[in-house]
């Protein structure tokens, strides 16, 4: 976040640490300005070649000139969108040695603000972690609940129905919407998406997949139901897919995990989860579909 650090190599650039961050603590994010033509501000990890992915949270200040950011010391630019208000910007993963990572400004003059400069193994980027000159392990983004909202998975009757979008270019197997368990099984239906990427619910034992395969490019619903004559699965207005597996209900239910499988260590989203609606009886297929259209009523 501090830019005026040493660690960081400025050629006619110069930093100030005097902008209000995204936590909206003031002076905690830097102001960088172009006191030449491609100036550039770069910092250098010791690091074994691994694939490495970079983003940052930026703002214009100043000027309208091109920006642009690397993680391999510059023999590749990627020239970025920077707005009058914070926005994540990364450039496409990449296996390097030692990355050296930063900013150029091609026009003498321009400003802008940058926050939470984030270089991590992968191939896309992870909610920010405020850190300074030492690295972070992270742990999963997952949301664990209990007490009333879990009433609904005691039952042997229930519906959910959750707004996500991953990130594109996310390669993982398996990520998981909602998962309810009680410390042993997990017979509630979870969201997953699958590769290819259709929406699923699964109770640890089988699969029920929706036929339609989803657009990561923009938000998705999956809505799915369940009861003594079976459940039922549906993404985004699609088909609803139906079969007669019913062995729910009668599990004393102890958490759920939103963003992550049963235990909440792997099988991690790796995106967003945008509104969630939890319904303690099973919703008729028609209303299912229905309410599984982006932007529909819950």
């Amino acid at each position: 976040r501090n830019m005026t650090n040493a660690a960081w190599v400025k050629s006619s650039i110069t930093a100030a640490l005097d902008q209000t961050g995204l936590d909206g603590v003031a002076n905690s994010a830097s102001s960088i300005t172009a006191s030449g033509a491609n100036g550039t501000i770069l910092q250098t990890v010791t690091l074994a070649s691994s694939q490495r992915f970079y983003s940052a949270y930026v703002k214009r200040i100043t000027g309208s000139g091109a920006v642009s950011m690397t993680t391999d010391n510059g023999t590749t630019w990627t020239a970025i969108t920077v707005t009058g208000s914070w926005t994540q910007v990364s450039i496409p993963a990449q296996t390097v040695t030692n990355p050296v990572f930063g900013f150029k400004l091609a026009t003498n003059g321009d400003a802008i603000a940058v926050d939470c400069n984030q270089n991590e193994g992968g191939a896309f980027a992870t909610s920010a972690i405020i850190t300074t000159s030492a690295s972070v392990q992270r742990t999963a983004d997952v949301v664990s609940f209990s007490g009333v909202p879990l009433a609904a998975f005691k039952s042997a009757t229930g519906s959910f129905v959750a707004q996500t979008q991953l990130r594109a270019n996310d390669t993982s197997t398996y990520q998981a919407v909602l998962a309810a368990n009680d410390g042993t099984n997990f017979p509630v239906p979870a969201y997953w998406y699958t590769s290819p990427k259709h929406a699923n619910a699964y109770n640890g034992t089988n699969f029920l997949s929706a036929a339609n395969t989803l657009d990561l490019t923009s938000p998705q619903r999956i809505a799915t139901s369940w009861s003594a004559i079976g459940r039922s699965v549906v993404a985004s207005g699609g088909t609803v897919a139906s079969d007669g597996y019913s062995a729910f209900g009668g599990y004393n239910i102890t958490v759920a995990n939103l963003g992550g499988n049963n235990s909440g260590t792997s099988n991690i989203i790796n995106g967003w989860v945008q509104s969630l609606a939890i319904y303690n009886a099973r919703l008729p297929d028609p209303t299912l579909k229905t309410k599984s259209v982006v932007g529909a009523p819950y």
